[in-house]
This record gives structure tokens, sequence and C-alpha cells, in this order.
């Protein structure tokens, strides 16, 4: 379970998307579109960036564009998800650059969902309209605050996709920073502001997101899934899942299992 930059959120200036999810797991993301999240029933926890922040029954969320955030259900979980291009809100848009919200949990009133599934996209307006519409419930109920990562978003990405294509392997900062050609010392301050972690860490972070969806989605064993994942001994591989995720590997899968069975 790996960050991905999902390029395709990009490139229409009038792209929409709404969908229904139970029980929601999606892997660490990014894009530069808005995404809006309300929760029908159950709790969610999402995260973004650093910040989990646990949804509960009627709660809303807003996520700004170049934000990396994920989805977790620990038992059960009915939402609603949007993602919408900035083109639509572009006013706001424009105010909110280069910032991060204080919260981005509100309160709206359910019936925004069913005008967002029911409305056709060719109505621009109509469209803008319901957008603004809890675009004004989420300022009323959260701050701004000026975003230390502004202007890393072009190496933000190279180095996404970068770790996307090779934490299976050995890698490191110098050979990331050679590979797309930044100096070593800027690359170094670039990623700790970017990612606020070290280069390494980081990396396992991503082995071990990788190894949970794994764990949750395959048969294969754990000496397989800790191979895949890019460490070099299985003993390596527990002590690093443990330390993020204070359980084992054998014990997470059958957690997840028992969870998905409780739903059934």
């Amino acid at each position: 379970m790996i960050i991905e930059y999902e390029i395709e959120r990009s490139k229409s200036g009038n792209y929409y998307f709404w969908r229904d999810d139970k029980n929601l797991w999606f892997q660490p993301h990014l894009h530069t579109s808005f995404e809006f999240m309300y929760v029908y029933d159950g709790d969610i926890e999402v995260k973004i960036g650093y910040h989990v922040y646990k949804l509960k029954k009627n709660d809303a969320l807003l996520i700004l564009p170049h934000q990396v955030h994920s989805y977790e259900t620990a038992k059960h979980s009915s939402t609603f998800l949007s993602i919408f291009h900035p083109s639509y809100v572009y006013d706001f848009y424009e105010s909110v650059k280069n910032k991060v919200a204080k919260n981005p949990v509100f309160q709206i009133n359910p019936s925004i969902t069913n005008q967002l599934k029911s409305i056709d996209p060719k109505d621009i307006f109509l469209m803008k309209s319901c957008f603004y519409k809890l675009i004004h419930h989420y300022q009323d109920n959260t701050e701004h605050i000026h975003n230390n990562l502004a202007g890393t978003e072009q190496f933000f990405e190279k180095a996404l996709n970068y770790i996307n294509a090779n934490f299976r392997n050995e890698i490191t900062l110098r050979d990331m920073a050679k590979k797309l050609n930044y100096d070593y010392n800027y690359a170094s301050g670039l990623f700790n502001k970017a990612f606020q972690c070290n280069f390494a860490t980081f990396v396992n972070d991503c082995r071990i997101n990788y190894a949970k969806n794994l764990l949750s989605h395959s048969s294969e064993t754990v000496t397989s899934i800790s191979i895949q994942c890019g460490f070099n001994s299985i003993r390596s591989f527990n002590r690093n899942f443990v330390k993020l995720t204070d359980i084992t590997p054998i014990d997470f899968r059958k957690k997840r299992n028992d969870n998905a069975a409780t739903t059934l």
C-alpha cells in the first residue's frame, strides 16, 4: 500500500467523480483535485499527511489538493466520496493555495450527497453551486494556516514516483537525488520539509503499508510478503512492522480476517 500520485485526477478541468463505499480502505495517495467525504454510518479513520481524523456518522471532511491522504475502516463504515477539479471552485482554490486546514472535519446537511449524485456534470453552474454550498459549511468550521510545504510540489511528485517504483529494492536518498538531478544536500532539505521525516523512515513506512495491503488481500505467506516488500530478513520485517503498527504481521492478518468475517 504505497503512496500514489493520481495523474488522471488532474487531466480534465471538468473532472468529477463520486461513489458510495462500504468499509472503505484506500492506500495513501494524492492528486490536484479536492476530495469530499460524508459518513452515512459507522466510523472511518482518515489520515491526511501525518494527522489522523476519526470520522463518525454524519461527519463530513474536505481534503485540499496536493495533500497525501488515506482511508482505513476498523469495523464498519458507509460513506460517500466525491472528487472534483479546482476549476469548479476557483476562487476558493486560490484562497487556500499554500495553506492547510486546522481541522477539515465539519457538519453538513446529508441532502448535499443526493444533490452531488443526481447532478448532471454538464450543468456547470449547478455543479459549482453545490460545491460552494459544502465549502460554505466547511469554512464556517475551520480556519487555514500557512503550509510549510509550499513550493515543494514538483519535488514531492518526483520523489513519490521514484519511491513507488523502487521501494522494494535497496535505495538511498543519494540514489534518488542523482536520478532526479538534484544536489544531495538540497534534496535532503526538501525531502525532510515535504515529508517531515528522513528518507529511510519514509521508505520503511511505504514498505510496511504495502505489507499491510498484502496481508489483508492475499493469502501469501508472511515470509513471501516480507521479501516482496524489500526486507532482507523476516526478523527485520517483523521488528519494523511491530514498530509502526504495535502488532505482529500474523496478528494483523488475523484481526483483519476476523473483522471481515464479522461484517459478512
